[in-house]
C-alpha cells in the first residue's frame, strides 16, 4: 500500500531531524571565532531542550595523567572550575579516554 503525501512528509521529517540538527551545529561551529563563544551559544541553545548544570571540555594531561577542565559554561554555582583536575579513575571523561568508548549518564532529581 503506497504512503499518502502526509505519511511521506512525516517520514521525511522524522529521518531528517537529526541531519538538520547536525547542519545547525555545523553552522554554529562556523560562526564562532573561539571555543568559549561556541560553548556559550551552545549552552544557551541546549538549555530549553536538556536540563544540565554545566557544559565543559576536559583534556587529558599526559604528564600528570589527569583530565583538566579547559572550557566551562555554567549558569549556576561553580562546583566545577576552570583548571580543575580529575584523576583518570574519578572522572567519566577519564573512563571514556581510557576505553575509547562513550558513556551515558542520566540523573533525575
Amino acid at each position: 500500500m503506497p504512503f499518502s503525501a502526509q505519511e511521506s512528509f512525516d517520514t521525511l521529517e522524522m529521518t531528517s531531524t537529526p541531519y538538520l540538527a547536525l547542519l545547525e551545529f555545523s553552522r554554529l561551529i562556523g560562526t564562532h571565532r573561539t571555543l568559549e563563544d561556541l560553548f556559550r551559544d551552545l549552552a544557551q541553545r541546549l538549555h530549553p531542550i536538556v536540563n544540565f548544570s554545566y557544559l565543559s571540555v576536559l583534556l587529558h594531561d599526559e604528564e600528570r595523567d589527569v583530565m583538566r577542565v579547559h572550557i566551562l559554561e555554567t549558569d549556576g554555582p561553580e562546583s566545577v572550575r576552570l583548571g580543575m583536575e580529575f584523576s583518570m579513575d574519578e572522572s567519566p571523561s577519564g573512563w571514556v579516554w581510557r576505553r575509547a568508548n562513550h558513556v551515558s549518564m542520566v540523573h533525575f532529581g
